[in-house]
Formats: C-alpha cells, sequence, structure tokens
C-alpha cells in the first residue's frame, strides 16, 4: 500500500513502522511488516503488510506517533490523522 504526501516526507519518521496502523471497519488491524518501509520520490510512503488485505467497505491508515514530520518546515502530520479508502485485492 502507497500513503501519499503532499510535502516531502522525513525517511527517520515515515519509515517506522509502529508509527501506523491498517485497519478495516470491523476495526480488524493488519500487521505492518517491520523494516520494510520505503519512501519514493520524497513523498509516498510504501507499506508492506504481512497479513493478506481482503476487500473492506472501508480501511483506514491510521498515524500513531507524533513524531511523523515533513521536510519543508519541519511540520508534524498529528498523531491519530487518518485516511479511509476502499480497499480492493
Amino acid at each position: 500500500m502507497t500513503l501519499s504526501f503532499s510535502e516531502a516526507i522525513d525517511p527517520a519518521t515515515a519509515t517506522d513502522s509502529t508509527a501506523y496502523t491498517v485497519c478495516d471497519d470491523s476495526q480488524t488491524c493488519l500487521a505492518i511488516e517491520n523494516n520494510t518501509l520505503t519512501i519514493v520520490n520524497r513523498t509516498n510512503v510504501v507499506i508492506t503488510l504481512i497479513d493478506a488485505q481482503t476487500p473492506a467497505p472501508i480501511t483506514t491508515v491510521t498515524v500513531q506517533s507524533g513524531n511523523l514530520y515533513d521536510l519543508c518546515f519541519r511540520n508534524f502530520v498529528p498523531q491519530g490523522s487518518t485516511v479511509s479508502f476502499h480497499a480492493w485485492t
């Protein structure tokens, strides 16, 4: 799965697998594989999941840490920020 940010993201904070949760609408959370998060084009974080993602009406990614920063002004993504989408496998 790929998260896209509007600004270049700090690789040191964005590639921490404990910074995110990925859960479906029934609050079943999928395991994120440690040490596999990568930055692509400075604005995208690629997350590899251990658990298979299944079609769900809504899947939500939540920022779990308050130290996810961009590179431009060192703004942080607030803890608890979410993005939801329909999961297709």
